[in-house]
């Protein structure tokens, strides 16, 4: 074969076509001691693209077609069909679409990794959804003097859990009511049972709940459900607050209380001020690292 060497070949006029003829099935090669590639220069010789062959590795031959129709916007090249098999086959191009997926009926079982977005998971409780998680409080270092829960829904019905309350030395835990100024609510009525009396008794005027289990100790755990309320100035007493706590020690499952209660509804709080907006848990030692608290609200609607 022979071999003219040279660096550059120009048309003989301007604006000329510059034209390779092959004869019959020959065609125009490239090639090299590298894989072949065409360079495509801008303008001004600055820069450009290249399309480039696979490596020789790779024993790759096929050949490809481009569309023989029209170029449409927005579409892309798929491989509309294919003579032959494998490494040498030839597959013709097309103007393609991808059919959107239809959005209203996912296949769940499809989902085998990832997380769906909070924003995407909206079942409510009149579809069967359950609780969900507000918020969740955790002291990873050094220790709290308590921990607060705000901008509660009105009307609305919360699970408060005290996975694990660990405190500085041994005190009682406090859970503390508050209104839309972040103020504690006053008069809160409650009775307690005791495990280790076997006995109820009841609390009165309090601006705070006491989970009393007959002794204080430094680890706790416990579970209260609350409603938030919405009283209003005609002294409803159906729209009023309502709470019950149950609490324990970890390492004593014999201390352990159940407190259910609301508010005086000859108080203030049985007027438009009672809605509770706010929570807190608090004691009289501080709450240590490891502390756990979630809030968890029941979907209604």
């Amino acid at each position: 074969m022979s071999q003219i060497k040279i660096n550059k070949i120009a048309a003989k006029t301007t604006n000329q076509n510059l034209t390779v003829a092959p004869d019959g099935t020959g065609v125009l090669e490239v090639s090299g001691d590298n894989d072949a590639a065409i360079h495509l220069k801008d303008s001004q010789n600055l820069n450009g693209v290249k399309i480039q062959a696979p490596p020789s590795s790779a024993a790759q031959d096929y050949t490809l077609i481009l569309p023989d129709t029209d170029l449409v916007q927005d579409r892309y090249l798929q491989v509309d069909s294919i003579t032959g098999s494998g490494s040498t086959a030839v597959g013709q191009l097309r103007s393609a679409t991808i059919a959107p997926p239809d959005l209203t009926n996912l296949n769940a079982s499809n989902l085998t990794s990832g997380t769906v977005p909070d924003a995407r998971y909206s079942v409510t409780g009149s579809t069967g959804g359950g609780l969900k998680l507000i918020q969740k409080q955790t002291i990873t270092s050094g220790s709290l003097t308590s921990i607060s829960f705000t901008s509660l829904d009105a009307n609305a019905q919360y699970l408060l859990i005290g996975n694990d309350v660990h405190l500085s030395s041994n005190n009682y835990i406090y859970i503390s009511l508050q209104n839309s100024s972040g103020s504690n609510l006053g008069a809160i009525d409650y009775e307690v049972w005791q495990s280790s009396t076997m006995n109820a008794t009841s609390r009165t005027n309090r601006s705070a709940i006491e989970l009393d289990i007959s002794d204080n100790r430094d680890r706790y755990c416990f579970f209260m459900d609350f409603c938030t309320g919405n009283p209003n100035t005609s002294t409803q007493q159906s729209q009023l607050a309502w709470f019950r706590c149950r609490t324990m020690d970890r390492a004593e499952r014999e201390k352990r209380s159940d407190i259910w209660g609301s508010f005086d509804h000859n108080s203030a709080e049985s007027s438009s001020t009672g809605r509770i907006h706010g929570i807190t848990v608090y004691s009289g030692a501080n709450l240590e690292y490891d502390t756990e608290i979630s809030l968890y609200k029941y979907q209604e609607t």
